[in-house]
């Protein structure tokens, strides 16, 4: 809606304008009305009306007074005057101010809505002409920052021709080739900065920070993504004031702009270099930074020269690291597939200390998990549905690597195994339970003749042993126990169903003795056979005299 001031000293012309028109039918809202110039001009300030009609003659500050004075302030609004035929060439003059149009008194409400229309279609051009340019610069900047982009990749690439840069920097509006510059790099962990979100929108989530870095640095640095290395964004940017102080104050700014935790990022800074023809070796410091960082569970910001010495591994320690780690990948491996939870995450607890305990780069430690994971991955091929949001199980190095902390690595290879091993579990308890309900089969189908746990085992291919306990687990029960209990309830149906003898009974759920079959039925059921079939006979007999 466009807002609508009028100013008008007297009462009648000032209430017979606001009712003149349907204002809201134009999508015009009245905001205000004064009944003088300071009055007006106030009421301008606080609501930034689009459109003002006021007359000319005023007490205290005049019409065309007030229309100088808002267009100082509020250049594109529409000053419609209105004015007696004696102050005809009065009002003429105040176009020369800056006013849209004047009309006559009295007022002609067919020329009013002229007039206001007129207005309105010019408000639309000249806010359609505003969006056009806005977008236009957009485009500019936004082509402008992409090819500063290109112009920093190509630096930490070697692909620049520093013959050709002098000429380049100065089309980019790059003002500091020869000044002190520094190499930043911030990089994300993408299991804390997107966790839980499909891959298209991790991927906007990262160009949407790049986008606030990129606006914060504005001309004041260069700024690119490097897709290559897990999204890290990179920074050049000239050094003013105290080195560390203001390098502190442009990262504390970005992470306040981009609202980043600290779990969720990491800083590496490189040294000063002299001139952006040596920016090349500040980056690597940055990265060399990062990778220390891993190491380091209290920093989030780390700079090249705050490293501390660590002494470099030779062939033998490095063959020693991996003869220990293999070691440690063997019990891993049998824990996930026949340990429980708790073991698995003892040895993996125990791996990792040791690892702390080494002087091992972040390259060594990635390539070793990289490792574990493939082993992991032949013997169960769908664990990657869990190694999102990596694509196939070929690119685990880069999952790997984009972790900023050793720690966060750990607590993503603890819930993969956690995941495997529940995996391998679930597969053992289906097998489990399939083995047992073959015994129950058989035990279903053959419980009239002579078996035993030895012969189903047998028949199998398990060991007796391995078969008892098993069934038992799952059941609750011995075999003997079930196996008796089932022969029972079979004898149970056979003495109330039909006129065999007690010996035939006995020998038809699996009983060689009839002698011994009774001893475990009265045991069991505190009633010989006989008793049971004569109570339960008469019982029978009874709910059949009802029934007819």
């Amino acid at each position: 809606m466009y807002k609508l001031l009028i100013v008008e000293d007297e009462i009648w012309e000032r209430e017979g304008l606001v009712d003149f028109i349907d204002w809201r039918q134009l999508n015009i809202q009245i905001v205000g009305t004064a009944s003088n110039g300071i009055q007006g001009l106030k009421m301008a300030k606080l609501h930034q009306p689009d459109i003002i009609i006021t007359d000319i003659r005023m007490p205290i500050l005049d019409g065309l007074e007030l229309s100088k004075r808002v267009k100082f302030f509020l250049p594109q609004c529409k000053i419609i005057i209105i004015t007696g035929y004696d102050d005809f060439e009065y009002a003429r003059d105040a176009i020369h101010a800056g006013v849209y149009n004047y009309l006559l008194k009295p007022v002609q409400k067919k020329e009013l809505l002229n007039t206001i229309n007129r207005v309105i279609k010019d408000i639309l051009q000249e806010k359609k002409h505003v969006e056009q340019i806005h977008i236009l610069k957009q485009q500019v900047t936004e082509r402008m920052y992409a090819e500063r982009e290109r112009f920093l990749l190509n630096l930490i690439r070697n692909d620049l021709d520093y013959s050709q840069s002098r000429d380049r920097v100065q089309d980019l509006r790059i003002t500091f080739f020869e000044q002190d510059a520094v190499a930043i790099i911030i990089r994300f962990d993408p299991f804390y900065f997107c966790h839980n979100r499909e891959y298209k929108e991790k991927q906007l989530c990262y160009r949407e920070t790049y986008r606030k870095v990129q606006a914060r640095i504005g001309n004041e640095g260069i700024v690119a993504m490097d897709d290559s290395e897990n999204h890290d964004i990179v920074l050049c940017i000239p050094i003013r004031g105290r080195e560390r102080d203001y390098i502190n104050s442009i990262v504390f700014s970005i992470i306040a702009n981009c609202k980043l935790k600290p779990a969720g990022y990491a800083v590496g800074v490189g040294s000063i270099c002299k001139g952006l023809s040596k920016y090349k070796e500040s980056y690597l410091q940055a990265k060399f930074a990062l990778d220390n960082i891993f190491f380091n569970e209290e920093a989030s910001i780390l700079f090249f020269e705050d490293i501390a010495y660590r002494e470099e591994m030779d062939e033998e320690d490095i063959s020693q690291f991996f003869t220990v780690a293999f070691s440690y990948s063997k019990r891993i491996l049998d824990g996930v597939i026949s340990s429980n939870k708790e073991d698995v995450i003892a040895i993996v607890e125990e791996l990792f200390e040791y690892i702390y305990s080494c002087p091992v780069d972040k390259n060594l430690v990635c390539t070793y998990f990289t490792s574990l994971i493939k082993e992991i991955a032949i013997l169960m091929p769908s664990i990657s549905e869990y190694l999102n949001p990596v694509n196939n199980i070929g690119e685990e190095a880069l999952l790997l690597n984009s972790f900023i902390k050793l720690n966060g690595l750990k607590k993503w290879i603890l819930n993969l195994l956690t995941y495997a091993n529940n995996h391998f579990t679930q597969m053992r308890i289906n097998k489990e339970k399939d083995i047992v309900e073959k015994v129950i089969d058989i035990m279903i189908h053959e419980y009239h003749r002579n078996i035993g746990i030895d012969i189903i085992a047998h028949r199998l291919g398990l060991s007796p042993n391995y078969l008892s306990s098993l069934f038992k687990q799952h059941t609750g029960k011995r075999f003997t126990e079930a196996l008796t209990e089932l022969r029972m309830k079979k004898a149970k149906e056979f003495l109330v169903s039909g006129n065999e003898s007690i010996m035939d009974i006995a020998k038809s759920v699996g009983f060689t003795s009839a002698s011994y079959f009774c001893t475990v039925f009265k045991k069991i059921y505190e009633t010989t056979p006989t008793e049971y079939r004569v109570k339960y006979s008469h019982c029978k007999e009874k709910q059949g005299e009802k029934n007819v």
